[in-house]
């Protein structure tokens, strides 16, 4: 598999690309309008981005091409984590309702699970 050395550059290759683009992510969510609002359901006082998922997606990412397991599941895997990620994108912009958020989740668990996948 992988070594113990391996996982950790994977690691900290994750961490610094996550800290490097959130900034970036920062400027994009406030550019398409992703911001959450304060209300007097939040403890915030003050407009925040939202897509913070995408940044951690983004560091995840780089981790993984750094190691870059072999698995026939793969494609399966990042197109049903492509479907997730477009439906948090989607519902950070717009606000989806449960009923969409499920609909996405249902869709990325069927690629999975058509992959032959199993637990």
């Amino acid at each position: 598999m992988f070594s113990f050395e391996q996982l950790i550059a994977a690691f900290f290759i994750s961490l610094a690309t996550a800290v490097l683009v959130t900034p970036l992510i920062k400027k994009l969510a406030f550019r398409i309008g992703a911001i959450d609002y304060p209300n007097e359901r939040k403890i915030h006082v003050r407009r925040m981005p939202r897509l913070g998922g995408l940044a951690i997606v983004i560091g995840t990412a780089a981790g993984y091409l750094y190691l870059r397991p072999d698995s026939d599941y793969l494609t399966a895997i990042v197109i049903g984590a492509a479907i997730i990620v477009l439906v948090g994108i989607l519902d950070d912009k717009f606000s989806l309702s449960p009923l969409w958020k499920l609909i996405g989740q249902l869709c990325a668990a069927s690629v999975v699970v058509s992959s032959g996948l199993t637990i």
